[in-house]
């Protein structure tokens, strides 16, 4: 039988988890019900081989997982992660650390487990020369899936196919036409968006100081918005910030007028955020077009804390067509709003309107 004896340090596992010893007790006795006496003793014991010092509830799970196998060929390796999860360890509980703890219930695909699928980011954009971009996938353990192009210009040069988590890796061939063109990937069933720029053809430049190198002028700036030389530009030396302190909002625009043909508005935009990956959308910059009033006459898109990367990886955004307000004289802006806390920094640089 399984006896309480003074613990050496590797089988201080109740001592050392921020799950109370309480409910550890209460999972290996359930165990004990489940697999009987003999069995769990056993893989109980034999279990504190497979962990670490001052093993963490998960490590411990972990080791009696494979104490099971080593002596039993894992027969018990589904009643077990039941037990667990029942208690909140399940696969995807985590804080193996030792200090923290975040509960689930959820059991192996093989053990009558659900799959759940996500990937990051779900869209991209490129300029006409193309380029090569990654996308995680994050699968319940367990959990096969399969990636696949739906556009020949998008190649997958990796991870057609995995099992739990992965990652996705792409090539985008250039655009020699003239017209932007989108493309997408379905991987696990969900739909990734390539949207790719079409060459400028040499029109003529109506933005004044797109990179911001002269300084601010001609553009108009407000409240939140600071121009900076700092080790974030694209181009250049110098790039504009857009928001990036608490509850404030900011406002960066410049006045052109738009040829009676059109144009298109292009722009490097980098994102950086203190809130959590996959966090709820807060802090947002929507790209306006406006009346020399002020007055919005369209909303050409918006992008959020969710867009954000790594800073000074600024992705190409556009082309944006401008033909609905052709022969007018207009503002192109850019406006920003950050709420009370986790600030988010929009970086936007070589503005193009042609």
């Amino acid at each position: 039988m399984l006896l309480y004896t003074p613990l050496r340090p590797r089988q201080q596992i109740a001592a050392k988890a921020s799950i109370s010893p309480e409910v550890w007790a209460a999972t290996l006795w359930d165990l004990r019900i489940q697999l009987g006496a003999t069995i769990t003793d056993n893989i109980v014991l034999n279990g504190m081989k497979f962990t670490p010092n001052r093993p963490s509830f998960l490590n411990a799970r972990d080791g009696i997982l494979q104490a099971d196998q080593k002596l039993n060929g894992g027969a018990n390796r589904c009643a077990i992660w039941t037990v667990f999860a029942r208690h909140g360890m399940g696969v995807s509980a985590v804080g193996n650390d030792g200090t923290t703890h975040t509960a689930a219930s959820d059991v192996p695909v093989d053990c009558g487990g659900a799959c759940t699928y996500s990937i990051n980011p779900t869209s991209a954009s490129l300029p006409a020369g193309g380029g090569t971009g990654s996308i995680t996938v994050t699968a319940t353990a367990g959990s096969n899936w399969t990636a696949a192009s739906n556009a020949t210009f998008i190649t997958i040069t990796s991870g057609g196919s995995g099992t739990g988590n992965g990652t996705v890796n792409y090539s985008v061939a250039a655009n020699t036409g003239t017209s932007s063109r989108t493309g997408t990937l379905t991987i696990a069933g969900l739909t990734f968006t390539v949207t790719q720029a079409g060459t400028t053809g040499g029109g003529t430049e109506l933005i004044v100081n797109p990179g911001f190198e002269s300084g601010t002028t001609p553009w108009v700036i407000s409240s939140q918005v600071t121009r900076s030389t700092g080790a974030y530009p694209h181009g250049g030396v110098a790039y504009m910030i857009v928001n990036g302190v608490n509850s404030t909002s900011g406002t960066l625009y410049q006045t052109v007028t738009i040829p009676g043909s059109g144009a298109n508005l292009n722009f490097w935009l980098n994102i950086t955020t203190s809130e959590a990956a996959g966090a709820t959308i807060y802090d947002r910059l929507y790209i306006e077009v406006r009346s020399t009033a002020g007055t919005l006459l369209g909303t050409l898109t918006t992008f959020s804390n969710q867009n954000s990367g790594t800073a000074g990886a600024y992705v190409l955004r556009g082309p944006y067509n401008l033909g609905s307000w052709a022969g007018q004289m207009v503002r192109i802006q850019f406006r920003g709003t950050n709420d009370s806390s986790l600030p988010t920094s929009f970086r936007v640089d070589d503005v193009s309107v042609k």
